[in-house]
Order: structure tokens, then C-alpha cells, then sequence
């Protein structure tokens, strides 16, 4: 199998979403056909360059087979162009063995250029590792973390026009005058009766503020509630706990019983009347 030593082209590294781009010189191997029969999709390009394989745009991955390992010449070339084109996103598989190279290669692609590296026994575990870096790449887009698309923010303005409208006195179009003046829900919750009085009107400001602070005080009244539920709870239990103590204080016959329990715990065996000391011979 020739390896290229020349750059991907950027017009051929186009993956489409849960497909796999592969290096044409991979065309019909057992890896290929793995991956074929499997739900990633294999898609073939001959402009590649030192690429063997590609789950998105961004990811590149090679193949260092142990021939190459006992050439460090050809492994250091690859190696170091893939740290210098893709540094952040480059992947390594590498066959594993035991000769001195390996380690040397170890030392290159981890400890001084920072690459990801997986490391195989086997031609047959490399289709496992693409496939959860397809999915891996496939599951990005859904990061919360990027930017919102056009239907995401489409969709979070209809769920603040929502909870607007929930605002006795605030219909579609003050929803809609407010989100456009203040972005978002959050911003709108802190402005003044005033500030709102200059978008809305005085009478739909007067009303929100009001909502807003009969919630305050229903608010601090549920967590009034809930801390004098506990303390009425804490006293009944202290006052069974007396209770309980007081009627053991007043029943002789319970203070007896105790009294002769603990009487016959504290007993030594030497000193109960059916316990015989042993005569020494």
C-alpha cells in the first residue's frame, strides 16, 4: 500500500454527517468492508494525501502499521505532518510490538506532539474506533455550548413569548416589544417599574411588578411554612420523648424490671449462686 506524503486536499475532505471518508488506497481491505456492513457509511477519495481516514471534517486519523515502526524515518513523517496540520484534532492507531521503535514512537506521537493514540493487536479492531469516532463527531452538534441554529432560537423565543404572556396585562405584542428591546427573559426580570413603564405602558408595568412581588412574598411565605412544619415536628418528638420517659419514671414495676436487668448484667459468673468455683488439686 503507497502512502502519500502530500496534504489533504480541502475541496475532497467534505464528510457528510455519519459517513466516513477513507483513503482510496484502502478500497476493498477487510477494514473497509467491516465498516461497510456496519451503519457507518464509507465513502472513497484519492485526495487525501498522508490521510488514511476521516469521521468529520475536522478529525483526522492514520494508520502506522508495525512495517513502518522499524522504519522511523516513515512513521516520523507522518506523524509530524499530522501534528502540524490537524494538532488538536489528530488521531493515531498504531499496530503494537515489542521492538525499541515502538517506544520511540510512543515518546514522538504522545509525550511531544500531544496526539491521541490508540493502540491495536489487531487489522480488525481499527473498523471499532472509527465507528465511536463517527458517532462521537455525529454527537457534537448536538453540544449546548455552540452557537444556537436558526429553528434552536426560533424555538427558545416562543417559550419566553409563553411565559410573558403568562403576565396578567401582557399580551403578544408586549411579549414581543419586550424580547426585541432586551434579548432575553432574564434581563426583562430585573428592569425597574419604570424601564418597563417606558415600553409597555405605566398600567401593564404596575401590574408585572405587582405579579413579581406577590410571587416574592408567596415565595418566602411557602419557606415560612416549611421551616415551622419542622420545628412543630422536632417539638412533638421531644415532647413524646418526655412523655415516654416520664411514664417510665412513674411505673415502680417498669423500674423494677430495669433495675433487676441491669442488676443481673452487672452479676460476675464467680458470684451466681449456681456457679461452683473450681477446687484447685
Amino acid at each position: 500500500m503507497d502512502i502519500s506524503l502530500t496534504k489533504p486536499q480541502k475541496c475532497a475532505v467534505k464528510v457528510p454527517l455519519g459517513r466516513i471518508l477513507v483513503n482510496k488506497r484502502w478500497r476493498g481491505s477487510p477494514v473497509c468492508k467491516e465498516l461497510d456492513s456496519a451503519d457507518c457509511k464509507v465513502i472513497y477519495s484519492d485526495g487525501l494525501g498522508f490521510v488514511d481516514f476521516f469521521p468529520s471534517d475536522s478529525c483526522a486519523v492514520i494508520y502506522i502499521t508495525e512495517a513502518e515502526l522499524l522504519t522511523p524515518k516513515s512513521f516520523t513523517e507522518r506523524v509530524t505532518l499530522l501534528s502540524k496540520e490537524y494538532h488538536n484534532r489528530g488521531v493515531v492507531i498504531v499496530d503494537v510490538c515489542r521492538s525499541a521503535s515502538y517506544q520511540d514512537f510512543q515518546d514522538l506521537a504522545c509525550f511531544e506532539l500531544e496526539l491521541t493514540v490508540y493502540p491495536v493487536a489487531q487489522q480488525q479492531e481499527i473498523p471499532r474506533i472509527l465507528r465511536a469516532l463517527t458517532y462521537a463527531e455525529t454527537r457534537q452538534t448536538n453540544n449546548p455550548f455552540r452557537s444556537l441554529g436558526a429553528e434552536d432560537e426560533l424555538e427558545l423565543e416562543k417559550q419566553q413569548m409563553s411565559l410573558l404572556k403568562h403576565i396578567p396585562s401582557i399580551g403578544d405584542k408586549a411579549a414581543m416589544k419586550l424580547l426585541k428591546s432586551y434579548g432575553h427573559i432574564t434581563a426583562i426580570s430585573k428592569l425597574s417599574e419604570e424601564r418597563l413603564s417606558c415600553k409597555i405602558g405605566r398600567a401593564v408595568a404596575t401590574a408585572s411588578v405587582a405579579m413579581h412581588s406577590v410571587a416574592v412574598v408567596l415565595v418566602a411565605a411557602a419557606t415560612a411554612a416549611a421551616v415551622a412544619r419542622e420545628a412543630v415536628a422536632c417539638a412533638m418528638s421531644a415532647t413524646v420523648e418526655a412523655e415516654v420517659s416520664a411514664g417510665h419514671r412513674d411505673n415502680p414495676e417498669r423500674q423494677g424490671a430495669e433495675h433487676l436487668q441491669r442488676r443481673t448484667l452487672e452479676v460476675k459468673p464467680a458470684d451466681r449462686p449456681d456457679q461452683k468455683t473450681p477446687t484447685p488439686r
